[in-house]
């Protein structure tokens, strides 16, 4: 079966969001990456929205003028108003910021990604195993070097205590952890000195009030060499640090849309 797959502009998404009964979210997603504008200019960009939707078949007015989407389209937009639950994946690096999304509703699984930081890419996909191996992609795991190591634990804040760690205050608290071995310590320390992102795979849930949260994911460190993986246990409990490896991941990814 064919994917079937929209790109939208930003207001375009406000507009169609707007149709199905959010204009709160509709508002905020403008907000967030527009930043705030006049209620004309807003008025405006809709309604420019509004045609360019028009004029693909992907909108239309019913006999009382009032805004209909493409059943095509109304289904993937729906599922990101209020699905079942959804993945997230997110990867910050000195260059840029890139997330994917994948919401699951009613059997249906939509993949939405932002594009150039402007445009929304929605498709809808038939495998949950796509959904992994996007995962992989996203986070060049398949390109770094394979390692074996026994599972370990780290406090839950060590990530976020070395964000910005010099070598020295590394070392101090890679000593800290005394049940790592010699050459695991070896090979963080060359990865957090030399990261080229960091990253989270989440699995998220929705309040009735559509306000996402999460209590489980994995956390990535993706290094000169190596992947890493980090596996949430709660907000307070050490993490499990893992090989971030093909075969690790993908136990992860499917363990959090079990």
């Amino acid at each position: 079966m064919p994917d079937t797959g929209f790109l939208l502009s930003v207001e375009e998404l406000a507009l169609a969001l707007s149709a199905l009964g959010q204009p709160q979210m509709a508002h905020d997603i403008m907000v967030a990456q527009l930043g705030n504008m006049s209620a004309d200019e807003a008025h405006v960009r809709l309604k420019t929205a509004g045609h360019s939707l028009l004029a693909r078949g992907w909108l239309t007015l019913d006999a009382e003028a009032r805004l209909q989407l493409a059943p095509d389209l109304e289904r993937l937009v729906s599922a990101l108003i209020q699905p079942a639950f959804s993945l997230r994946y997110h990867r910050s690096q000195p260059r840029g910021e890139w997330s994917a999304a994948f919401h699951f509703l009613n059997g249906a699984i939509v993949a939405h990604r932002v594009e150039q930081g402007l445009l929304h890419h929605l498709v809808e996909i038939h495998d949950a195993a796509m959904v992994v191996q996007e995962g992989v992609e996203f986070f060049e795991i398949a390109q770094a070097l394979p390692f074996e190591m026994p599972a370990s634990h780290l406090p839950a804040d060590f990530l976020t205590a070395l964000k910005d760690a010099n070598a020295a205050v590394l070392e101090q608290h890679l000593q800290a952890q005394l049940y790592l071995s010699e050459i695991v310590q070896q090979w963080l320390r060359q990865d957090l000195l030399n990261s080229r992102y960091r990253g989270s795979a989440l699995r998220v849930v929705y309040t009735a009030e559509h306000i996402p949260t999460s209590e489980r994911g994995v956390l990535l460190l993706g290094g000169a060499e190596r992947v890493w993986l980090f596996r949430s246990n709660g907000p307070d409990a050490p993490m499990d640090m893992l090989p971030g490896t093909v075969s690790q991941f993908t136990q992860e990814m499917q363990a959090l849309l079990a």
